[in-house]
């Protein structure tokens, strides 16, 4: 099972990508593991997808990129009904 992800810092900056891990990878984000976003955190997540294969979730991540704007992303998200972390900011409904 893979993810597609949105996450945000508190400058409004956006990360988009896809994992087969979101609880992980958002810690590798925040430990500064992640070239691309490297002491721009911390993280959270604004929303997610579960995609049933890595193809899939890449080719989603590939789709969002092409978007003039990451807002446009979130919104195409929501528009498929896919969920946004808990307030904490955890992953609701994933399990190992």
């Amino acid at each position: 099972m893979f993810f597609v992800y949105i996450i945000q810092n508190k400058m409004g900056q956006y990360y988009l990508g896809q994992t087969n891990s979101p609880e992980e990878r958002i810690i590798m984000h925040n430990k500064n593991l992640v070239s691309s976003t490297k002491n721009k955190g911390p993280w959270e997540f604004v929303i997610f997808k579960q995609c049933s294969s890595r193809s899939e979730a890449m080719q989603l991540e590939s789709k969002l990129k092409k978007m003039r704007s990451n807002k446009k992303a979130v919104e195409y998200l929501r528009s498929l009904g896919q969920s946004s972390p808990d307030t904490s900011g955890r992953v609701v409904g994933i399990t190992k």
